[in-house]
């Protein structure tokens, strides 16, 4: 158990990141910036439409069940579309890094191109994630509701809380590959989920390790991040307090401004995190399907050739296709 691919994916993604930080972290900053608008945008309208339809303090319509449910139907729809679209927006994060340096970028172009794909993965995603939980939670719920001991019921929900981190760890394990599928390789949709599991249980212990590195990495960019963004909270909230003081008129600006400077400060820590976390994963998976390919190469190999991501192709026969390793 040597571990190289490992070894080798992160020294790659260093010398990536170190190479190409500042541009990439523009771009990617620029992706989250329309992926938390359009996000924000949607909670409000569905925030909008939940008020004047489910609680509305006027009670002129909210009597109306109709109305209740009607406004139910059309809030949840739009908060799936705005997920959704935020989404799509964050996944050509990761076709500017698989392609950055080989062919031109245009967002435009890979929204286009990653919708369809895109949109089959995520309600799949979905839907299984709901269905694990809804297996895992339901049963505990409603034990939960049946029992009068306090600590029984304590013990219930630290059970649930337990289980539901356990199964969210396993998920995030196994499917954790199977954006990259789809995304990046062009692999159907249930092909990509069958392709990431298998990838994962063939490299179990790379994966394992790789995870437990690049969290260390995540953290040790989060804390000192993490320090600044405190300092300029510290500082911003003292000014408003003094500001105030002097004038009462300043509160409401003031608010304005401390909530602009959060979006700000989590749109730009955001892009930071996800820069590095995809850069990191995209190339262990590919170093996955590069190095051991007898065993987990996955995807649609010449769809990878012919996006430049691997290698021109060799006589070597790989899972009906040819790579150069």
């Amino acid at each position: 158990m040597t571990f190289d691919v490992v070894e080798k994916s992160v020294k790659e993604s260093f010398v990536f990141l170190k190479e190409n930080f500042k541009l990439l972290f523009f771009q990617v900053l620029k992706i989250k910036a329309i992926s938390f608008f359009t996000l924000i945008i949607s909670l409000l309208l569905v925030g909008i439409i939940f008020f004047y339809t489910i609680y509305n303090p006027y009670k002129t319509l909210s009597s109306n069940l109709s109305v209740v449910v009607f406004g139910l139907i059309v809030g949840l729809l739009l908060l799936f579309v705005g997920i959704f679209f935020s989404s799509l927006v964050d996944s050509t994060i990761i076709n500017l890094i698989s392609k950055y340096g080989k062919t031109n970028f245009g967002l435009k172009e890979q929204l286009s191109k990653n919708s369809f794909p895109f949109l089959k993965y995520f309600v799949l995603d979905l839907l299984l994630n709901l269905v694990i939980f809804a297996i895992i939670l339901l049963p505990s719920v409603l034990l939960s509701m049946t029992v009068q001991n306090i600590s029984a019921s304590k013990a219930i929900d630290a059970f649930t809380n337990l289980t539901t981190m356990i199964t969210g760890a396993i998920l995030y394990v196994f499917l954790q590959f199977a954006l990259f599928e789809v995304i990046v390789a062009g692999t159907g949709v249930i092909k990509s989920f069958k392709n990431s599991i298998q990838t994962a249980k063939n490299n179990l212990h790379d994966v394992f390790l790789f995870g437990i590195i690049l969290y260390l990495i995540e953290v040790a960019v989060t804390i000192p991040v993490m320090i600044v963004y405190l300092v300029i909270i510290f500082f911003g909230i003292l000014i408003g307090i003094l500001l105030v003081g002097i004038n009462q008129t300043f509160l409401l600006p003031l608010i304005l401004v401390g909530a602009f400077l959060f979006v700000v400060l989590v749109t730009v820590y955001s892009a930071l995190n996800t820069l590095i976390n995809y850069s990191f994963r995209y190339t262990f998976w590919k170093n996955i399907n590069l190095i051991n390919e007898p065993k987990t190469i996955s995807g649609n190999v010449n769809t990878l050739v012919k996006e430049k991501i691997l290698p021109p192709v060799t006589k070597s026969k790989v899972s009906g296709s040819t790579i150069k390793v």
